[in-house]
């Protein structure tokens, strides 16, 4: 097990830490969701009926149950990060529908 961690640990540090593209996440408009992405109308409650319509996928709904508590949080933010937890969201769930495993 050690082995492994330290291997994983070389390839992690090897191949560097990703870009993170917050200007994308901020900019992105659900096509599905597009009447529900404005901070002033957040409506998780059709996000979490749709997550539980989906196939069984226990850690998709988990990744967006996660999510409702950081823009409660964190949603009044003046750093231009204001409802980035609240279109993360829709972003995950049009992802995870093009996407078949």
């Amino acid at each position: 097990m050690k082995a492994h961690f330290l291997m994983f640990l070389g390839q992690f540090v090897a191949a560097g830490r990703p870009t993170v593209h917050v200007d994308r996440l901020l900019n992105y408009m659900s096509h599905r969701y597009s009447h529900s992405t404005s901070p002033l109308s957040q409506d998780w409650t059709v996000l979490f009926k749709d997550v539980l319509e989906m196939e069984d996928d226990s850690h998709l709904a988990k990744g967006i149950r996660a999510l409702a508590p950081g823009q409660l949080v964190y949603g009044e933010e003046q750093n231009g990060f204001g409802d980035a937890y609240y279109k993360a969201a829709p972003a995950t769930l049009d992802l995870k529908r093009r996407f078949r495993f």
